[in-house]
């Protein structure tokens, strides 16, 4: 029972040393990890390594791990940041933070800003060469090289998830990538920002990519927006410039993209081209996982990494779902186009007798309202006093008797300008010239 318990204390313990992080808080102590390839490191806190510009005559920092002895360990963080390293290495193959990864090493949640690193081939800014696992981590800064150079690795033949570069990438040969100089492994969420520069060759996201029978090379979910350009002027694409014509078998590139407008590149390899409006629509990117891994503010800006954010965004809908406020907005924007394509006739069979109509009844209040206030001016009443009439004698005329209808006395009557005037002849009796009688004129 004895020996059980102390085997039991003995794994325990071993576990517990094994498991054993070494926190590193300096620069110095990252230059360190070449005294332990193996070892199993952590940041505790933000690290500035100006002071590597005076390192080594100039020289920089060393990278950490070498083809003959690689770092085989690990390197974690909990997001501090490694800021402004400097390596000046012109002679030097596999530069990087680490010059070369092993299979079995494995980086976490490392980023880089702010540096400033030169080699000769395989040069990148978190690993010359890597075959371990690389995940969650970015860098942002300057790398240059005379080949294989990338904003995170120069020559990648591992697993890489997760991770980005906003460094500008320059190489005076061949194959330059903003994410990868040359790639020979997976590659999945990941992009590229940086511009890229080189001979021949140059890519967004990577400048080559080859597989083998063995090791099949593929590229998932990613994309590329920084300009891209070849000093040869044709050697340059949007995503990925370059493939072996033997491994065409053994590579792919699925469901990624480049900016054709900010790359300045019509083409590439593999993925598909987008302009910069697509680039920045969800639905440019339905097939990605925007719950757990992609965040994009959306015709705004390109998708972001969720773990590389400052603050946290609830998880974007699924291609399937649709939010109430899209479908209120949908709703209004048809009833909205609805209405302007009616208007017209709405107006001119419903608003328009309706407008006429009040402005007649309008016009006739106006009118009753004038007709009120109207003050007829005073009337001057004239009274017509004839002029006086002249009074003519005629000569004597017979008129019939009312007797014997003979011819009777002229009687005097007055005439005015106007003719004979009715009744103003003579009343007095006349005598009848043919029987004596007398009697009024019947004429």
């Amino acid at each position: 029972m004895a020996s059980k318990l102390s085997a039991f204390f003995f794994l325990v313990v071993f576990a517990t040393c094994a498991s054993a992080q070494t926190m590193i808080t300096t620069c110095q102590g990252l230059q360190d990890m070449n005294l332990d390839l193996a070892g199993n490191y952590a940041l505790a806190n933000d690290i500035d390594c100006s002071t590597t510009s005076g390192w080594n005559s100039g020289a920089g920092f060393a990278p950490v791990g070498t083809p003959v002895m690689p770092f085989t360990g690990s390197l974690s963080s909990k997001g501090f940041v490694i800021a402004n390293l400097k390596i000046v290495r012109a002679d030097w193959d596999n530069v990087g933070l680490f010059g070369y990864l092993d299979e079995a090493a494995s980086i976490t949640l490392i980023a880089l800003q702010g540096i400033s690193i030169s080699g000769r081939n395989n040069v990148g800014g978190l690993a010359g060469t890597s075959y371990g696992a690389i995940n969650a981590s970015y860098t942002a800064g300057s790398v240059e090289g005379a080949s294989f150079a990338g904003g995170l690795i120069g020559s990648h033949s591992g697993r890489l998830t997760l991770s980005f570069s906003d460094a500008s990438v320059m190489t005076t040969g061949d194959v330059a990538g903003g994410l990868v100089g040359e790639h020979f492994g997976l590659m999945n969420d990941c992009y590229a920002t940086g511009d890229v520069r080189a001979r021949n060759h140059a890519g967004g996201l990577a400048g080559l990519i080859h597989g083998y029978s063995d090791r099949y090379a593929l590229i998932t979910n990613s994309y590329a927006v920084g300009q891209v350009a070849s000093s040869t002027g044709t050697a340059a694409a949007g995503l990925v410039n370059l493939y072996y014509m033997s491994s065409h078998p053994y590579w792919d590139i699925t469901e990624s993209y480049w900016d054709t407008c900010t790359t300045n590149q019509p083409a590439s390899v593999g993925g598909e081209g987008k302009n910069t409006k697509q680039m920045r629509k969800y639905s440019t990117f339905s097939t990605w996982d925007f719950k757990a891994i992609w965040w994009i503010n959306k015709t705004h800006d390109y998708p972001k990494l969720r773990f590389s954010l400052t603050e946290t965004y609830p998880p974007i809908h699924s291609k399937n779902k649709v939010t109430v406020l899209e479908v209120l907005m949908y709703f209004v924007a048809f009833a909205l186009g609805v209405f302007l394509v009616f208007l017209p006739k709405l107006y001119k069979k419903y608003l328009r007798p309706h407008i006429d109509e009040c402005l007649r009844k309008q016009e006739e209040k106006r009118r009753r309202e004038a007709a009120l206030l109207y003050v007829p001016p005073p009337r001057t009443v004239s009274h017509y006093v004839p002029p006086p009439s002249t009074t003519t004698a005629y000569s004597p005329q017979t008129y019939p008797c009312g007797t014997c209808n003979g011819v009777g006395n002229i009687p005097r009557y007055a005439i005015g300008p106007g003719g004979p005037k009715l009744g103003t002849y003579s009343q007095s009796p006349v005598t009848c010239l043919q029987c004596g009688g007398t009697g009024k004129r019947t004429g």
